[in-house]
């Protein structure tokens, strides 16, 4: 399949589409998060990871259900050259950068057998648009807590990659651990279908006793007429249909026969460059100002290792270390700004 670059789902948050296609005349690439409503789903689709959220566009374009179930991913990040610099020049540099912060990596292979838990590999792809993104990876098993130990010190480390990476004008867009997402595709024609529920009878029971706005009822899927589905009130909104399926999952067990599309789509999140400190902010107050100063100097005086790993930013000459040099550069620049 090509892969292009898209943007989706890009009016709250700025998401890109990293791999996009077109299936049953239904592009898997739309236009803003002001156009989908965010579902929860209660654990109604499988998923190796549970934390993920559910979208439905408002508008629908045909007579099908569309919902994209988005998975963070807990194990990698990206980030994308600078447009000023080509792959060729700085791709040595970059490896450099990211062995300092995973000394016992594979870097830059395809033998997935090489990859090991908690070693980095990293590769790169150049697309259509000319943006080449990098993919950094610390784990080839899947992991679905955030609050994981690997998890924890990757993020630590991606931090790191991304400030180093930054002053050195390397990169464009950073996209780090949890703001990377996997998306699978689900549809149905017209109403959830219930292709062999397991009891029928318990089914209409529950939407009976709990006063339910809709009917199991067949005929009603052109593939499958035999078949189930469970159809709405006329009022119903998406979003109170959607509950009620959630809801009779949770108290049943059954849960709608929608088919997966077998593709694979990646989306990223917010660009962490737009949001990340100043380099210089050794406070952590997001300004660069003369307290940074003195509090690499307090520091210092106590005799206190500033550790670039847990604070990047403060590595204002970008020296790989934080000492008075780093204070006096700051001071020196803001004295120029006063002037």
């Amino acid at each position: 399949m090509k892969k292009t670059i898209k943007k989706f789902l890009s009016g709250i948050s700025a998401v890109t589409v990293l791999t996009t296609g077109v299936f049953g005349g239904f592009s898997v690439a739309a236009s803003s998060l002001d156009d989908y409503i965010p579902i929860d789903d209660k654990g109604m689709f499988y998923s190796d990871n549970g934390n993920y959220q559910m979208y439905y566009p408002k508008e629908r374009s045909s007579e099908r259900i569309y919902i994209y179930k988005m998975i963070p991913q807990l194990n990698e990040f990206k980030f994308v050259l600078s447009d000023d610099v080509s792959y060729e020049e700085v791709n040595d540099r970059i490896v450099q950068i990211i062995e300092k912060y995973y000394p016992e990596n594979n870097l830059n292979t395809d033998d997935e057998s090489q990859i090991y838990d908690d070693i980095a590999y990293i590769s790169s792809e150049t697309y259509s648009s000319g943006a080449t993104y990098y993919t950094v990876s610390f784990s080839s098993k899947i992991i679905n807590d955030s609050e994981d130990e690997r998890v924890i010190e990757a993020k630590k480390n991606s931090k790191a990659i991304m400030y180093k990476l930054y002053a050195e004008n390397l990169i464009s867009e950073f996209y780090d651990i949890g703001e990377v997402y996997q998306v699978d595709y689900y549809d149905s024609y017209q109403y959830f279908p219930y292709y062999d529920p397991v009891d029928i009878e318990l089914i209409k029971k529950f939407i009976e006793e709990n006063n339910l706005a809709c009917t199991m009822e067949t005929g009603m899927d052109i593939y499958d007429p035999e078949s189930y589905s469970l159809v709405p009130s006329e009022e119903m909104s998406f979003e109170e249909y959607f509950s009620v399926a959630a809801d009779l999952y949770e108290a049943t067990g059954e849960k709608p026969d929608m088919m997966t599309r077998d593709i694979y789509v990646e989306m990223c999140d917010e660009n962490s460059l737009e949001t990340m400190s100043p380099i210089g902010d050794a406070n952590g107050d997001n300004e660069l100002n003369v307290s940074d100063c003195a509090f690499i100097a307090r520091k210092l005086a106590k005799r206190e290792t500033i550790e670039i790993a847990l604070n990047p930013a403060a590595d204002y000459n970008n020296d790989g270390k934080v000492t008075v040099s780093d204070a006096a550069t700051i001071a020196r620049e803001l004295a120029k700004k006063d002037l």
